[in-house]
């Protein structure tokens, strides 16, 4: 088996992403850990690494799965950005996507 590490920062807006979609604040969320909000905010954005064990009761308190929150975030496979990426925007407007296009091809003129 081999020793992979999760990205912290997939992880992190995965968990602001369902805390959000939860209704809740940060502020609660840590409320409800016995953490201080500025934990939660230092998770979410992927600066502090969270153990399994807090993990899994973020999960529970923002309504979702510790899977859910760490499923394909392995930051030795690159595949999961192709579903980050996705996930980000397919709920976006088509003129938001458009620009989205026309960034990254201003983008890939400066490799």
């Amino acid at each position: 088996m081999s020793d992979s590490k999760l990205d912290s920062k997939t992880v992190g807006r995965r968990i602001q992403s369902y805390r959000k979609k939860a209704h809740l604040t940060q502020a609660e969320v840590a409320e409800k850990l016995n953490v201080s909000s500025n934990y939660i905010s230092q998770i979410e954005r992927g600066v502090s690494d969270v153990s399994l064990k807090k993990l899994i009761k973020i999960a529970s308190t923002i309504q979702t799965s510790a899977q859910s929150l760490i499923a394909d975030s392995d930051a030795s496979v690159p595949e999961y950005l192709h579903n980050e990426i996705f996930d980000t925007i397919k709920n976006w407007p088509p003129a938001k996507k458009k620009l989205l296009i026309n960034v990254i091809s201003a983008l890939d003129k400066y490799e």
